[in-house]
């Protein structure tokens, strides 16, 4: 994939996630949810003033602050690796960590929270406790694909970053 379309993926995932959310604001009422997918997933719309599991939601400035820098410190990473050849799997997980990024990063500093809309079932008709939105499962997906990436290498004589154990265990070697 070209350049272009790294960038496309992060905007894209930022954008998308950013129509969903204001979506969610005019629809959704403040404390209703909305099964959906026979009872598996439901929609509920959540403001969430921290981080991850509303984690420092009584220092909301700090919480912004931080995201900020991550932001753009991913930034910074998403076009360094934009000048290396290959590494496939490392530019996805960047784009979409950056989407992700952006779209949580912008509601903090505009809105003073994150939307949060979206609820997995711990089984039919029983909703879970966390709410999250796309771009969480962006950030989750990213940090999946960069982590694969670290672990095979880049394909070109690289080391990869952490040993990849194998099913089947090798006699010692005198």
């Amino acid at each position: 994939m070209r350049r272009i379309g790294w960038v496309i993926t992060a905007l894209g995932t930022a954008a998308l996630d950013d129509r969903i959310k204001q979506h969610m604001e005019m629809q959704l009422p403040e404390e209703g949810i909305r099964p959906l997918a026979g009872g598996w997933l439901h929609l509920r719309k959540y403001h969430n003033k921290g981080a991850m599991l509303d984690l420092g939601s009584k220092k909301s400035g700090i919480v912004r602050a931080v995201s900020l820098c991550l932001t753009l410190l991913g930034l910074v990473l998403f076009v360094c690796a934009q000048r290396r050849a290959g590494r496939y799997l490392q530019k996805l997980g960047l784009s979409l960590l950056l989407g992700g990024a952006i779209s949580n990063t912008k509601d903090r500093l505009l809105r003073g929270y994150v939307v949060d809309y979206l609820v997995l079932g711990r089984g039919k008709n029983k909703p879970g406790r966390v709410v999250y939105n796309l771009s969480d499962f962006a950030i989750m997906f990213g940090a999946v694909c960069l982590a694969a990436d670290a672990l095979r290498g880049s394909g070109q004589g690289d080391e990869p970053a952490l040993p990849v154990l194998s099913a089947r265990a090798e006699p010692p070697v005198d």
